[in-house]
């Protein structure tokens, strides 16, 4: 694992889960951050076929969100996190597919909801594309 300069120190990548809500608290697992920062979440999301869906999202609260490192979506907003408030239209290729977010802190609560549009019930996701 590689560890970054951040603000208050180094930062490495951690693995986190997503609460019974589906919501990605950040503000647990970074309890002593209360404002003026960035978080980044990547997950990976599996499809037998290639297929156009829909990305749904909910953020608090600034939010980017690449997949397989094109930028499908930012919403430069305050906001507290709402699930699927924000929803994208995208393309996932057969296989594996990289999901990194980008998600900025003003204040109160920081998370992140995000999954896709699954009517077959064919998706599957991993923190490590396995």
């Amino acid at each position: 694992d590689s560890t970054f300069a951040g603000v208050a120190g180094p930062i490495s990548w951690q693995r986190c889960a997503a609460d019974s809500s589906g919501l990605l608290d950040f503000r647990r697992a970074f309890p002593t951050i209360s404002s003026a920062a960035v978080a980044y979440a990547l997950t990976y999301v599996y499809t037998p076929q290639a297929r156009s869906t829909a990305l749904l999202v909910g953020s608090d609260d600034q939010v980017a969100v690449w997949i397989n490192g094109v930028q499908v979506h930012r919403h430069n907003a305050s906001r507290g996190a709402v699930p699927d408030e924000d929803v994208v239209s995208c393309d996932l290729q057969a296989g594996w597919n990289q999901v990194l977010c980008k998600v900025g802190q003003n204040y109160g609560g920081w998370g992140l909801y995000l999954r896709f549009a699954d009517p077959a019930g064919d998706l599957r996701y991993s923190a490590d594309g396995r």
